[in-house]
């Protein structure tokens, strides 16, 4: 949340041929793309890891974008969700 706050959006791809974080050079709509590192040799299990990882960070920053005022600097951090904004 602090780099959005920042006002730097940014989603994380995964390129099996980088082996340390940097910027792509390409965007997507109004988001930084950047490449997380990768290591072919590490367990499976890490590799989800990963993937689940940048997935997770790239949904909640298009969340973000969508619902700024929620993640304001001066607004009160909540743990609703959306599917609780109906209760």
């Amino acid at each position: 949340m602090s780099t959005f706050r920042r006002g730097q959006l940014v989603i994380w791809e995964i390129n099996p041929t980088n082996d340390f974080p940097r910027f792509s050079g390409r965007w997507d709509g109004p988001f930084e793309v950047w490449l997380d590192e990768y290591h072919a040799g590490m367990p499976a299990p890490w590799q989800y890891a990963q993937r689940r990882k940048v997935e997770a960070h790239n949904k909640q920053m298009r969340y973000m974008l969508e619902h700024p005022q929620r993640f304001s600097a001066q607004s009160p951090v909540s743990n609703r969700t959306p599917s609780d904004e109906g209760k």
